[in-house]
């Protein structure tokens, strides 16, 4: 049974059988997405997603730790490079 995980633009994400969608990157970075997540408009490398997670926030997600059932959506304002986030369970986050 594939891992439900909604993954929009997201071509490079792989799927091993009874594990978590797993990302690996040109670098050498990898990222692993949790079982139940939603991945629109963000890029992530080298991070950990756990399940239930939504992520929308149109930026660049990188060495970052997301607990499950936590929501990143995009706010206004000027857009850094990247972001480092340790977000616990059920966290909400505008960045």
């Amino acid at each position: 049974m594939m891992p439900s995980v909604i993954l929009l633009d997201m071509s490079w994400i792989t799927f091993k059988k009874g594990g978590p969608a797993v990302a690996t990157l040109p670098e050498e970075a990898y990222t692993s997405i949790g079982d139940g997540c939603t991945l629109k408009s963000v890029e992530i490398e080298n991070s950990i997603v756990m399940i239930g997670s939504r992520l929308e926030s149109g930026k660049r997600i990188v060495d970052s730790l997301i607990g499950s059932y936590s929501t990143i959506l995009n706010s206004d304002g000027a857009m850094p490079k990247g972001h480092r986030l340790i977000i616990g369970e059920r966290s909400f986050a505008q960045i």
